[in-house]
């Protein structure tokens, strides 16, 4: 069949036949350039997140342990999602969902604390300029409306009842000489000088010293806006965790003569999983509530950690070919590493979110 003329692609504006919505040029579909709300929807899901039948077989693969690296690595690499690919996009949707449900949680106690510590400071300012000011305050008042005005005042001063103590106490080390620097900053000064007034007044001296001082300062001044910073910092720490982890796997099966990227492209799997069955997890805390009612949901939220260990190790049993013996005493070393390069890990984000924030 011919193509009619009289009827061209917007987009290529190569001839179209009559049969057929879409272009044989650029596989468009036919428009006259007006879409339905539901079309452009689709087109930002469809191009943030390719949702395509690749994306769908990934997902239904990603639960059967070790399924998407043995399949890779037999060359199967167009049927299912990049493993780097699929790592992002499950890392970044548990750190949202991360985010979104222990964020505003952490943020409200950090918050809270911070608005106490805060009027504690202004308040400690309020008396302590009524005591140095009390005699010239009762001299504006005359006979009985003196003495009344003085008895308030001691009244005042003697009722108000502080929440915590006066002043920060932080120590600092001095990496060249490793001295012990202690530091008093009284929460009233914090609060009303600038940094540099303070650092000049605590005589901080060497370039570390006034980068820890002024950061210990930030944090205490900004407390409630620390999590979500720090949150978010988190999904750099696993991307670098990824290669300390396929070193572990290399070592571990060095007799098996494979490349460091394939024990990378299985981190990069399991971690999928994992991120997937932990947001559902939190998920299901989140919506599950309180009480003996929501009972089920607690109980599946602790039976899902046990299976992100099960998946672990038939994943490594089936992609590694070993028997179970081989495979059990790797499996636990390999969750001892994991834990102890997590630790590591966290404590460097959280020190170096510190020096950031």
């Amino acid at each position: 069949m011919k193509p009619n003329t009289s009827k061209y692609c917007t987009n290529c504006h190569y001839p179209l036949p009559d049969y057929g919505k879409y272009c044989s040029n650029c596989g468009q579909k036919f428009t006259d350039g007006r879409i339905p709300l539901g079309t452009l929807v689709w087109d930002f899901i469809d191009s943030v997140l390719n949702l395509d039948s690749k994306f769908f077989r990934t997902i239904v693969a990603i639960f059967v342990p070790g399924k998407l690296t043995i399949d890779y690595f037999k060359g199967r690499h167009r049927r299912y999602a990049s493993p780097a690919r699929l790592f992002f996009v499950t890392a970044v949707l548990h750190f949202a969902t991360l985010g979104l449900i222990l964020g505003p949680i952490l943020e409200k106690e950090f918050r809270d604390n911070d608005i106490s510590q805060e009027h504690d400071a202004f308040a400690r300012l309020v008396v302590q300029n009524l005591r140095q000011n009390k005699d010239s305050v009762a001299l504006e008042f005359k006979g009985r409306d003196r003495e009344t005005a003085l008895i308030a005042m001691d009244t005042l001063l003697q009722r108000y009842k502080f929440n915590r103590d006066d002043s920060l106490h932080f120590s600092s080390i001095d990496i060249l000489s490793g001295r012990l620097n202690k530091q008093v900053v009284a929460y009233k000064d914090m609060y009303t000088l600038p940094l540099d007034t303070l650092v000049a007044r605590n005589k901080v001296e060497s370039f570390w010293d006034r980068l820890i001082f002024k950061q210990i300062i930030k944090v205490n001044k900004e407390v409630r806006n620390l999590p979500n910073f720090v949150i978010g910092k988190l999904i750099w720490m696993v991307i670098l965790m990824m290669p300390a982890l396929a070193v572990i796997l290399k070592l571990l099966y060095i007799r098996r003569k494979r490349y460091f990227v394939e024990h990378l492209i299985f981190s990069f799997h399991y971690h999928a999983f994992a991120f997937l069955v932990f947001s559902i997890i939190m998920l299901i805390f989140y919506f599950g509530g309180e009480g003996n009612e929501n009972m089920e949901s607690y109980i599946l939220g602790l039976i899902l950690p046990m299976v992100i260990l099960l998946y672990l190790f038939i994943a490594m049993k089936r992609v590694y070919q070993q028997g179970f013996i081989k495979t059990f005493f790797k499996y636990s070393f390999l969750n001892f590493s994991y834990l102890f390069i997590f630790i590591f890990s966290l404590l460097l984000t959280f020190f170096a979110s510190f020096l950031l924030f």
